[in-house]
């Protein structure tokens, strides 16, 4: 078999990802199955292509197997924490930092837990409740309430942290005591090395191309705008920001020819990118991502000290192997999947088409290496976008249409940036040399600029980046594929490529424009924010209303996502009925992530946060697009907030207040503190929004009003509520 590890690893990985998709508990019969089969292939036929068949199904077997002893043996034993209080010690693993809120514990490694039969080694996802004086490894100490992780409208938050091991969440019930271990190790050595890496980076350059800087060459997107965010995603090149294959090469690349001065055998010249890949993947954190391309890297370079050559595509399958062994839940990581098929991509091109493009152009008279170039590059580019399509419709419902050609015009600078990132670091940590950082500080901040400026004018085309359904997105992927396997079936028509290539674009179009138009004048209710639903955004035609920005600076990026992902990037009203330090960090997260023309809260609080107009909180009537209505009816800590639009009247609750039992409200949305007095009649269309685990009864002063009828859903997950022209409202549930 020419290529085993190539086919145990993408095995395995397909493999795993059944296994955490559809199988759970029968993962292990499954396996079985697998065993028995590859085990007959194995035994009535011993050529190549039934070893290769073999191979892939034992793969599958072990995959199928090692999920369910995953599962069994280190998911299930922390997730049954959920619900319960303990009192835990561990190191710290990570941090969050916001402006408003400082620098927080985010994760843990918990190595003692006082529950009876917990787990004594396993890893949290921490809500701590402010800020603490620590760094990266210190030993912290204190009471948490477990609980368990769930998903929201816009983020698979389960299996984002169970590629990263974290199974439980935990917020902190009482003060952390953090003492400072005596010896750290390199893990923090690497750590504090990033961090002061990334602070010169950020002082040191102009603008926002330190924090460009960092992300690319570090790791770090703690200091990337929301704006630039955006502009990476709606161009298709927001992959620049991730360490990838290209950044270990680069650097593996630059060590060798740094060594090749100095008076060392090929041997030793190989063995400086060996040891330094994996140092570069330490200093970035070990995304998987970086962790893949380090052990390409080493398997590249490695063969070389013997005098062999390494299989590029063979390599990839053992890095994915690797990987997956030790940690089996990467196979559902997004940055870790789409590093993969977009490196196989890659090198499938230069194997497979690279040659044939090449001898097509010299054919026709094309022999100019800039052009072959800029053709490979548009065609290796355009092969890549079209296999990691599937992963990126899935997860955010959009594509970009000139992502292609971003990528070619951006892949220059991007060259440009690594290179002077890299001797930026250099330079900044030797001494000798520091008189040589300004001189990279001004190609950082020119290649950085002109990324920015590029970005930034390619998202600004229109219905570059347009959102669809995604169903008709796989239709439109799996149907293309159709197309070019009938295509392939009668090869002597080389035509039908053609054919089937224009056909699959009108397609694509056709779907992606039907969408903009069917969704046009639709109102949607969106109530993201599971522990209060009440803070609401109405959305049409690509304006929005926000009331509410969440009850927490998590809630308000949740919403900001969900609006970016519709290609909304400015909020026509943000009104915050309530002034307490919750709501006023979420207000202050979301105006960090998006624009908002008009601010209706405290005029102090947000002055130095937004360019658009600011109102004190108060009764008020506002008029907005089309046939929308606002009306505030508010007194001291009690408001009602009516917003009508399209023949619809929804009704926000703060506090106490009460309703006419001739009113006609079609949502009425609920807050922590609401007290009702009286309801309207009753309406079989009526949708009621409630509010943390209080029941509807609780609202109620009397608790007597009759809600038999009332249409209600539980504030456990995000629900946003779509109709037309009057129409009935229907349900959406997404990611529940």
């Amino acid at each position: 078999m020419k290529r085993p590890f190539a086919v145990i690893g993408f095995s395995y990985l397909s493999a795993l990802v059944l296994a955490f998709t559809f199988a759970g508990r029968a993962a292990l019969l499954l396996g079985l199955v697998c065993l028995i089969f590859g085990a007959l292939c194995l035994f009535f036929r011993a050529n190549r292509g039934m070893a290769a068949l073999t191979a892939g199904f034992l793969s599958a077997a072990v995959a199928f197997g090692g999920y369910w002893f995953f599962q069994t043996g280190q998911v299930e034993p922390v997730s049954a924490l959920a619900g319960h209080t303990a009192h835990i010690q561990g190191e710290i693993t990570r941090f969050s930092s916001d402006r408003t809120d400082g620098t927080r514990i985010s994760e843990i490694h918990v190595t003692q837990c006082s529950f009876p039969d917990a787990p004594q080694d396993f890893v949290l996802k921490f809500y701590s409740t402010g800020s603490v004086d620590a760094e990266l490894y210190d030993f912290v100490e204190c009471d948490v309430e477990f609980e368990a992780i769930e998903n929201t409208v816009t983020f698979d938050a389960v299996n984002y942290n169970r590629a990263r091991n974290l199974f439980v969440a935990a917020r902190q019930v009482s003060e952390c005591t953090v003492s400072k271990p005596d010896h750290k190790g390199i893990r923090a050595f690497f750590a504090s090395l990033q961090s002061s890496l990334s602070a010169a980076m950020s002082t040191g350059l102009s603008g926002e191309n330190g924090a460009l800087a960092s992300a690319m060459l570090l790791g770090d997107r703690s200091m990337v705008s929301g704006e630039m965010d955006a502009d990476f995603k709606a161009s298709g090149v927001i992959h620049i920001l991730s360490i990838s294959g290209t950044h270990i090469m680069l650097m593996c690349a630059i060590l060798y020819l740094l060594a090749r001065k100095l008076p060392i055998g090929y041997t030793a010249r190989n063995l400086f990118c060996v040891i330094g890949a994996p140092a570069y993947c330490l200093l970035v954190g070990c995304p998987f991502s970086a962790v893949r391309a380090a052990i390409m890297a080493v398997v590249c370079f490695g063969v070389r000290m013997f005098d062999k050559q390494a299989d590029s595509i063979n390599s990839l399958g053992l890095a994915v192997f690797l990987i997956l062994f030790f940690s089996p839940g990467a196979a559902m990581d997004l940055s870790f999947q789409l590093s993969v098929v977009a490196t196989f991509g890659i090198l499938f091109y230069q194997l497979k088409c690279h040659k044939k493009v090449r001898e097509y152009l010299h054919a026709h008279g094309f022999s100019a290496r800039l052009l072959i170039k800029v053709v490979d590059g548009i065609l290796a580019s355009i092969l890549i976008t079209f296999l990691t399509f599937p992963l990126i419709a899935m997860s955010y419902g959009r594509i970009s249409l000139i992502a292609p050609l971003a990528n070619l015009f951006l892949s220059p600078l991007v060259v440009v940036e690594l290179a002077a990132g890299f001797a930026f670091c250099l330079f900044s940590l030797v001494p000798v040399l520091s008189f040589l950082v300004p001189m990279a500080s001004f190609f950082l901040n020119l290649a950085g600029t002109c990324m920015g400026q590029v970005s930034h004018l390619l998202s600004e085309i229109p219905y570059v980046y347009p959102a669809a359904d995604a169903q008709y997105l796989y239709f439109w992927y799996f149907g293309t594929l159709g197309l070019f396997a009938v295509a392939f079936f009668f090869r002597k028509k080389k035509r039908l490529y053609l054919h089937a290539g224009l056909l699959s674009i009108c397609v694509l179009c056709t779907g992606l424009l039907s969408y903009q138009f069917l969704m046009r004048d639709v109102v949607q209710v969106v109530a993201l924010d599971s522990r209060n639903p009440s803070n609401l955004a109405v959305v049409q035609n690509g304006h929005a209303v926000i009331i509410g920005a969440g009850s927490g600076s998590y809630q308000a990026s949740t919403t900001a996502s969900y609006l970016k992902s519709m290609g909304i990037d400015t909020v026509d009203v943000l009104i915050l009925p309530r002034d307490n330090s919750s709501a006023v960090r979420a207000a202050n997260r979301l105006l960090d992530e998006m624009e908002a023309s008009v601010v209706v809260g405290n005029e102090a609080l947000y002055r130095d946060r937004t360019a658009g107009e600011i109102y004190s909180f108060h009764t008020m009537n506002l008029s907005l697009w089309k046939d929308m209505q606002i009306s505030v009816d508010a007194k001291e800590e009690s408001s009602r907030i009516d917003v009508t639009i399209g023949g619809k009247k929804i009704s926000i609750i703060n506090g106490e207040a009460s309703f006419s039992k001739e009113e006609h409200v079609d949502v009425i949305a609920f807050s922590q503190n609401a007290k009702v007095n009286a309801l309207p009649g009753y309406d079989s269309r009526r949708i009621l929004l409630g509010s943390g685990d209080k029941t509807y009864g609780d609202l109620l002063e009397s608790g007597e009003e009759d809600l038999c009828g009332y249409e209600s859903f539980p504030s456990t997950e995000g629900i946003v509520l779509s109709y037309k022209d009057g129409g009935e409202i229907k349900q959406r549930k997404e990611r529940g």
